[in-house]
């Protein structure tokens, strides 16, 4: 499920369970990422070039629409320029529509490929929630596989994909996925000394801190599951440009508007009720929750230039081309018209992958 190589394949080493997959890069480029399976092997043809700390401000377009080339300013922050015949953004769902947004010109008064307006708005999340539990080794002898020196879990559960609820009636539901903690150790630090079970304004520090990080660490394994929910779309979850502040480069900032529609909340507080539910079925102790959930996941964004077949209804054809700028594609998660109820990080990638025979089609096939 991660795509992580269990063994050497291509000049990528196999998995060495790290176990900080999560938010970190890979030493051995096992990793199912972009950064590991995909760029390297992208500049050992020669035909890709990385311009490092390179900020992209504008896409200039010319008097029929089409995009003619791009402002960046460098890494000394001299503006420079670029051409070419076919452009694609791939920025990130808040980070592209600005981009857009603030790339106008005598056919985009908007902002580039905005005529429908829908440029920035449908802005989508995947839901937030989590909780976890305690396996105490010296209660559950029996169980193997919490000594297990393997860093992943990978038990997602789609019970609830489609929700049938007497309460609820019948909706999209979710996911809900299985792992291990991070093993990060600041995190467990900073989680072990403000547990939700410490008095508010108390921190345990010093040889109490100590004796619950050997307890976190030495004698349990530790159980989490993460929820991913359906986050209705709506024109009102959207980016905008603020007018008034800009960043070191001189380009206005963008303003995001996250709106979540009520239903949102209702799937994911069912949903991490059946989280709890299980946990405790599996014999965890003291299963718990974090505080707050339900709300917008921020590692998870799309929206913004969905796709569609209807220029007045959305941003980009089917294979994620603007419909006004005909050389210019998007192919970061800001195509998707809805989050999946799903992590869709993979949605993103085979897309991408997708899109990319349509460019190479468009450029004249592969030239060897």
């Amino acid at each position: 499920p991660r795509a992580v190589l269990p063994e050497d394949w291509n000049g990528r080493r196999a998995c060495a369970y790290a176990g900080y997959c999560g938010s970190y890069g890979c030493r051995t480029e096992a990793k199912g990422s972009s950064l590991a399976a995909f760029i390297p092997r992208a500049l050992k043809t020669k035909r890709c070039e990385i311009r490092p700390r390179a900020m992209v401000t504008k896409l200039v377009s010319d008097e029929t629409g089409k995009v003619v080339k791009a402002e960046y300013r460098d890494a000394e922050g001299k503006l420079q320029t670029i051409e070419a015949s076919v452009f694609v953004v791939a920025c990130q769902a808040i980070e592209s529509a600005r981009l857009l947004l603030n790339s106008r010109g005598p056919k985009h008064p908007q902002g580039l490929a905005n005529g429908s307006g829908l440029v920035g708005r449908n802005l989508l999340f995947s839901t937030f929630g989590a909780g976890w539990g305690d396996f105490r080794y010296s209660a559950r002898k029996e169980d193997a596989w919490l000594r297990s020196k393997e860093t992943f879990v990978n038990r997602s559960l789609q019970d609830y994909y489609h929700i049938d609820d007497p309460k609820l009636g019948k909706r999209k539901g979710g996911t809900i996925d299985f792992l291990l903690m991070h093993p990060n150790p600041i995190a467990v630090g900073m989680s072990q000394a403000f547990e939700d079970d410490v008095p508010r304004g108390k921190v345990f520090w010093g040889q109490p801190l100590k004796d619950r990080l050997y307890d976190w660490i030495h004698e349990a394994q530790h159980l989490k599951f993460e929820i991913f929910g359906e986050w209705l779309a709506d024109r009102r979850s959207r980016v905008t440009i603020d007018p008034y502040t800009k960043d070191r480069w001189g380009s206005q900032v963008a303003r995001v508007h996250p709106y979540s529609h009520p239903r949102n909340r209702e799937t994911a507080t069912y949903l991490m009720d059946r989280g709890v539910e299980f946990l405790r079925a599996l014999g965890a102790e003291k299963p718990r929750t974090v505080p707050s959930y339900g709300g917008p996941s921020t590692n998870l964004i799309a929206g913004t230039c969905r796709f569609g077949t209807d220029p007045q209804r959305s941003v980009l054809d089917v294979d994620c081309r603007a419909h006004e700028a005909r050389n210019l594609f998007v192919t970061d998660g800001s195509f998707m018209p809805t989050a999946g109820s799903v992590p869709f990080t993979f949605t993103i990638y085979a897309n991408a992958r997708r899109v990319a025979d349509r460019i190479v089609e468009q450029l004249g096939g592969i030239k060897r």
